[in-house]
């Protein structure tokens, strides 16, 4: 099943690489269509192979698809996991490798602050912003590596042992429901990670090395507990206010169009900058217009997307790898069905 996934994540990656190379160039002309969209086509006709061989987020300074950092990061980590359990017969191995890779991921990062000086996290301003991020150090050296982000991933393989542990003990969970305040205080306190980081963006103040040392690997700490805990009361239904909300129905069209909406909702943004033909007054009302109309055309394409290529695509996957040990289920169960009956009639 993840092989399936896999190969229609990469063909639709592909698909979207693909138009951006080549069609992108003659969708507009707009007075900064060369500089802003122009550059990123450019970049991935040179660069292309690197997506598809997801290492794109060892490759600095490319215009191309620059927020695909996150899919050749997750590429590696779950290659890496997959190497670990699949290699590694035995529990305590699995718990080394894991542990290894955690202390890598907490000391990467302040290695990178140290001996390149570099921001704890990615400030945005106007000079990032306008060339979208791939000319910042810390994006490049810190924030888009797959080493540097292996904390999390780490803690979720640990997480995975221990839950799959816990589940083939038969072990009660009911007894730990006094603890559902921890539980809880997830959102908030991942709210508030999130909003630590405004400390880097106070005028005037030069904050010290020290500081940055530790608050980058530390976040990276607090937030994947935070996620553990919150995925272990989901997991095991701790209570039914954060696990109604995640398991609501609403949430299934716009998961199905949050891959699609990931790879084009950048190009969507380079189109309408590239687009205009005069400056726009900054108020309120206008900033929220072009947030919207750009949201409505991300999911439009998105959706397009999907339909073309990621469902069919998909479907196509279950019906070469998936129908016959269906049906063969199916027979199976009728037979059984079947025999009960002339056993009962008997």
């Amino acid at each position: 099943m993840w092989l399936g996934r896999c190969d229609t994540v990469m063909l639709t990656y592909a698909a979207v690489l693909a138009i951006i190379a080549t069609w992108m160039r003659r969708f507009g002309n707009g007075p900064m269509w060369q500089t802003v969209v122009g550059a990123e086509v450019d970049a991935c006709r040179r660069d292309w192979y690197y997506h598809l061989l997801y290492v794109n987020n060892y490759v600095d300074y490319s215009q191309c698809m620059g927020h695909a950092w996150y899919l050749g990061a997750d590429m590696m980590l779950t290659v890496f996991g997959l190497l670990i359990f699949c290699v590694l017969r035995s529990w305590r191995a699995r718990k080394i490798a894991i542990g290894v890779a955690l202390v890598v991921g907490v000391l990467t990062p302040a290695v990178h602050i140290y001996y390149q000086n570099l921001n704890a996290i990615v400030l945005l301003s106007p000079e990032v912003a306008r060339n979208f991020l791939v000319n910042d150090p810390t994006f490049n050296n810190m924030h888009k590596r797959t080493h540097t982000n292996i904390v999390c991933y780490a803690m979720g393989m640990a997480l995975g042992m221990w839950v799959y542990k816990l589940m083939n003990t038969r072990f009660d969970f009911t007894k730990y429901k006094k603890y559902r305040v921890i539980y809880w205080c997830t959102f908030p306190a991942m709210l508030l990670l999130v909003m630590s980081g405004g400390i880097f963006y106070i005028d005037g103040i030069q904050v010290p090395l020290v500081v940055r040392l530790l608050y980058s690997p530390l976040v990276k700490v607090l937030f994947g507990m935070n996620l553990v805990v919150l995925t272990t009361g989901t997991v095991f239904k701790l209570e039914t206010v954060y696990r109604g909300l995640l398991e609501w129905r609403g949430w299934a069209v716009s998961a199905q169009l949050s891959y699609c909406a990931y790879l084009v909702h950048v190009s969507v943004i380079r189109y309408s900058a590239a687009n205009h033909t005069s400056l726009l007054h900054a108020s309120v009302f206008q900033i929220a217009l072009t947030y919207f109309g750009q949201l409505v055309m991300t999911f439009v394409l998105a959706f397009i997307c999907w339909m073309m290529i990621e469902a069919p695509f998909s479907q196509l996957v279950k019906i070469c790898f998936y129908s016959a040990p269906n049906e063969q289920k199916d027979k199976e169960t009728e037979l059984i069905g079947t025999s009960n009956c002339i056993t009962s009639s008997k």
